[in-house]
């Protein structure tokens, strides 16, 4: 077994190295460690521990030294340096300062947000030991730098690497973070606290080249909490005009980018539960009836385009609130007649949860009708009773 306590071993004493040290061009080296996120530079330490095991230090274990590479650079810096030296060549390694910069740009990987990139940046203190390398292997050797171009292998690696890297710089933004912390507040019900990250999430996105494009999907998130919210707070005014504004910005969006039509049609569902809801909290009678004649005709809008979606899961939800909206408007007919079709795709869909709650509004909803029937012939025959006799 390696013994730890001896990271730089004997690179003191002195002799002839014979180490045929693994290089790569300066613009291989950077390309690659850049594109597999640091990859290529463990790579690179690891054929050059194989390299010095051949040469100097058979009982040595390429891969693990390799694998803590940010702990035994020193010693592969060390003895480029070293050899350098030995042959007159006037370049310079820096193998202390190369190590510790090394060491302290492995640490820039736990940065928070986009910080963590700088990490990226840490081939920087290999170029000047493999520029060295590549000399001495020159030198020694008369061997030209050969290991320029991009191999199948190298592809295959930066084809594995390279989406990864574009998921980590996606979920490292402010915009992203944000609107993940703003999701989590919401399930929590921690609705305040998610309203701020939401809207700092969307303040970032103008300025995001990589989430401008998604800013309809987090004004989408962000209206649905609104109308969340707006049950319970005492500004529920202010929060529903703010929901219905995020709606209307995203519904503006889609129009412009026909091809999202399916989110389009939950967006106008969205939109017309917050005149519903806003309804609910209104004292205004006159303003009542309005509100819930704008909710209808939103809804009727957003279920004609998802039944040609087949959506039919938020179907049959905007069925179930055309029924409502009917029920609160006082025509328990017409919302019976929504509520039968949202039973009837929960049936035939499975929608098994949804069908228990549907079935059992629709049936209240055909009691009331009954009773109202019932009260309107009780009214009838009662008048007719009172009325004078024609004869």
């Amino acid at each position: 077994m390696e013994n730890k306590n001896c990271m730089v071993e004997s690179d003191a004493q002195e002799f002839t190295s014979e180490i045929e040290y693994f290089t790569a061009s300066t613009y291989k080296l950077v390309m690659m460690s850049f594109l597999t996120m640091g990859i290529y530079n463990q790579y690179w330490f690891y054929k050059n521990w194989v390299a010095i095991k051949k040469s100097e230090k058979p009982e040595i274990l390429p891969f693990w030294r390799a694998i803590f590479a940010q702990l035994w650079s020193y010693s592969v810096f060390f003895r480029v340096q070293r050899d350098v030296n030995e042959r007159n060549i006037s370049l310079s390694v820096f193998a202390g300062a190369s190590a510790f910069i090394y060491f302290f740009m492995q640490a820039l990987w736990k940065l928070p947000e986009l910080y963590w990139i700088l990490g990226m940046f840490s081939f920087l203190p290999l170029v000047p030991a493999n520029r060295a390398a590549a000399e001495l292997n020159r030198e020694k050797f008369g061997l030209s730098m050969k290991n320029k171009k991009i191999t199948k292998w190298n592809l295959l690696l930066i084809i594995f690497f390279a989406p990864l890297l574009v998921f980590n710089t996606v979920i490292s933004t402010p915009t992203y973070t944000n609107y993940l912390l703003a999701e989590d507040s919401f399930e929590k019900g921690e609705f305040h606290q998610s309203k701020i990250l939401y809207e700092k999430s969307i303040e970032s996105c103008s300025t995001s080249f990589l989430f401008g494009w998604y800013e309809y999907e987090i004004r989408f998130s962000y209206g649905r909490m609104l109308n969340e919210y707006s049950k319970i707070s005492e500004s529920s005014s202010d929060l529903f005009l703010e929901s219905r504004l995020q709606f209307e910005w995203v519904i503006d969006y889609l129009d412009e980018n026909p091809e999202l039509i399916s989110t389009k049609a939950q967006a106008l569902s969205n939109l017309a539960n917050t005149y519903q809801q806003q309804a609910a909290a209104t004292d205004s009678n006159e303003e009542y009836f309005k509100l819930l004649e704008v909710a209808f005709r939103i809804y009727r809008e957003s279920a004609e385009q998802l039944e040609v979606n087949q959506d039919w899961k938020n179907l049959s939800y905007t069925y179930y609130n055309l029924g409502q909206t009917s029920d609160w408007y006082g025509d328990v007919g017409e919302a019976i007649k929504w509520l039968e079709k949202a039973v009837e795709l929960d049936k035939k869909f499975g929608f098994s949860q949804d069908f228990k709650e549907d079935s059992e509004y629709l049936n209240s909803l055909k009691d009331k009708y009954k009773e109202i029937n019932e009260s309107k012939r009780d009214f009838e025959a009662e008048v007719e009773e009172k009325a004078p006799s024609s004869t």
